[in-house]
């Protein structure tokens, strides 16, 4: 229930001819229900400075302790923090869109890993290690 979608603000700039920006009334609409926010940008000398907004993301979900809805990586911001390393190792959750239908795995952290409804709680359910049956 609790999303942010981090969004450069450049994004919200009036669009020139080469470059169309479409669909900012929805950005602006997500930004007012409080699920869409800008990072910051400006503008030294004519250039567009812009901040680095995968921080804001893996910040932000390791501090709420949140899951990173992405196909990213993140192997730069992983190398930089040994706790964003774990987080981003256990709490990142990849995707495919077949057609418009958005489809997580069923097993985000693989085939032995914890199922989607266990991976998405704040507090997954640790199953109890069961014991093998002997196979002879």
């Amino acid at each position: 229930k609790d999303v942010t979608v981090f969004v450069p603000a450049w994004r919200k700039e009036q669009s020139r001819p080469d470059a169309v920006i479409t669909d900012q009334e929805i950005l602006r609409k997500l930004e007012k229900e409080k699920i869409l926010v800008f990072t910051p940008s400006r503008r030294v000398q004519g250039r567009r400075v812009v901040c680095y907004d995968d921080r804001f993301i893996v910040k932000l979900a390791f501090e709420s302790d949140g899951i990173i809805v992405s196909n990213d990586n993140y192997r730069d911001l992983a190398n930089e923090k040994p706790e964003w390393k774990k987080f981003i190792d256990e709490r990142l959750l990849m995707y495919s869109f077949v057609n418009d239908k958005f489809m997580p795995p069923d097993d985000p952290l693989g085939r032995h890993g914890p199922s989607l409804d266990n991976f998405l709680r704040k507090k997954p359910i640790v199953p109890e290690h069961k014991k093998q049956p002997c196979p002879y």
